[in-house]
């Protein structure tokens, strides 16, 4: 007789939250020793080339530092799903094949939403455009409509219910989407407020902070603080994947 597929319980959403700013505070020293050497070199990466407006250095600099992303996230991932051993006191300092399958399924996500967000973009255009045919002049910095901007809720789901694969692949997991998209049923929408909302949220609160003319010192310490918050959410990304993993094979 078939045995029918565990269903999973619901993601318990701000209970992972929660547990994900907990893992980062209790765990400081020791995610602090394995990514102090990247956030290093990603800080000299991010101001290396900053006087270098439209210089062709640019992409060369955003390759690197969505690699050392990788690698970050990967760290964090281990750190929670494996516990100490998982990743070396200092960090990882080796690139292999499953820091290429993160990269690769990044640079994947991140060019359908570039696809995505110039079809919007042109959208955008049209309607402005229209605008100018009927009535003659339009403000150049009219926001987005709404209806366009509600656009990208889809995608955003779609990359959240796809997310999990980043843990798994962390893992040295065999995984694809296929997998990704039948471990996350009936909870993408909850995925989406873990992946994406969380995120959101905590970046707009931390540049309520940013002040103009803001002095090297202040700077600094935002930056520092975006590293703590892309922990937050790489690690409640890993605690999702643990609980929907648990709850369903």
């Amino acid at each position: 007789m078939d045995q029918h597929p565990t269903v999973p319980t619901p993601l318990p959403v701000f209970r992972i939250i929660g547990g994900a700013f907990q893992f980062v505070w209790d765990k400081r020293a020791r995610m602090l020793c394995a990514l102090a050497v990247l956030i290093v070199i990603l800080l000299v990466v991010e101001h290396a080339v900053t006087l270098a407006n439209d210089n062709p250095l640019k992409f060369v600099q955003a390759f690197i530092k969505m690699a050392l992303y990788c690698l970050f996230a990967i760290t964090c991932h281990r750190l929670v799903l494996l516990g100490d051993p998982g990743v070396p006191d200092y960090g990882l300092r080796t690139w292999t094949l499953r820091e290429s399958k993160y990269l690769g399924w990044s640079l994947v996500i991140l060019v359908v939403w570039l696809l995505f967000s110039f079809v919007v973009n042109s959208l955008y255009v049209s309607t402005i455009v229209n605008d100018i045919e009927v009535g003659g002049s339009v403000e150049s910095s009219r926001p987005i409509p709404i209806w366009l901007s509600l656009l990208y809720i889809p995608v955003l789901y779609i990359f959240s219910r796809l997310s999990v694969l980043y843990p798994a692949i962390s893992l040295d997991q065999p995984v694809n989407a296929q997998w990704a998209w039948r471990i996350t049923e009936d909870n993408g929408w909850r995925l989406t407020v873990v992946v994406c909302f969380l995120p959101s949220v905590l970046f707009y609160l931390a540049g309520l902070l940013l002040r103009d003319n803001a002095t090297f010192v202040e700077s600094l310490i935002l930056e520092l603080l975006g590293f703590i918050l892309v922990a937050v959410g790489v690690v409640a990304l890993s605690f999702s994947y643990k609980h929907l993993t648990e709850t369903r094979s």
